[in-house]
């Protein structure tokens, strides 16, 4: 709340949140006009944001969180960012928020920390280096499918 009480007026909080008290802060500042947009990853915190915007009668942007994160035979390279990895999921959360007249769908984000927060250049990293290289090779590609089939 601190940025959008010291003059930024669009914001979009990164991590998904739940606390009804973080809730209604947010409800708040939209009410004064801000554009605040919160990371929803399940069907249940779709029913709980819509519960509490309706409760302080506003229209909540959400965008829907995807994981990006890339299985492979014994691995699982990336994290585990949240539950939707599917169109699929994808499409029972949009659903969801379709139902839910105080939640507009502002956008859809995947974000690929396997890429872009696992280092492939340190110093003594020899072997391994390389293998992060080649799974971040073979990832982009399967990124891109799953990010065009959600979208």
């Amino acid at each position: 709340m601190w940025l959008s009480q010291h003059g930024f007026d669009d914001l979009l909080l990164g991590y998904p949140i739940w606390h009804p008290e973080q809730v209604c802060a947010i409800c708040a500042e939209v009410r004064k006009g801000k554009l605040i947009t919160l990371m929803i990853d399940s069907v249940a915190h779709v029913e709980h944001l819509q519960a509490l915007a309706k409760a302080q009668d506003v229209i909540l942007r959400v965008c829907l969180d995807i994981d990006m994160a890339v299985d492979f035979p014994g691995l699982h390279f990336g994290v585990w960012r949240s539950n939707v990895a599917t169109v699929d999921d994808a499409l029972t959360i949009y659903d969801a928020i379709e139902r839910s007249p105080n939640l507009e769908l502002d956008g859809v984000m995947g974000y690929e920390a396997q890429i872009a927060g696992v280092g492939d250049n340190a110093k003594d990293g020899g072997l391994r280096n390389h293998l992060i290289r080649l799974l971040k090779s073979r990832s982009i590609p399967k990124i891109a499918e799953r990010r065009t089939a959600i979208v």
